[in-house]
């Protein structure tokens, strides 16, 4: 049997995101916390409508992960 060694969760605790970088190339929403839609918990929300269809480009970039000595890796992730 393979034991899995889960390399990064991020379980979005704090919605200054302190170990993701937030880029916004353009539109003025930004990155928030959100407590309610998540699956299980929280998650991260760009939303880019405010009152209106808004032109938003805009990133959430993980940390760097090493995978040098990983032979077999799985990336799983939620969005909507």
């Amino acid at each position: 049997m393979h034991r899995i060694k889960e390399l990064f969760q991020e379980t979005f605790d704090t919605g200054n995101f302190p170990n993701w970088v937030a880029k916004s190339v353009s539109g003025n929403q930004v990155w928030t916390l959100n407590t309610s839609n998540g699956n299980p918990g929280n998650c991260a929300d760009m939303n880019g409508y405010s009152g209106g269809a808004q032109l938003n480009e805009d990133w959430l970039i993980s940390p760097s992960v090493d995978l040098s000595a990983v032979t077999n890796a799985t990336l799983t992730f939620q969005t909507s």
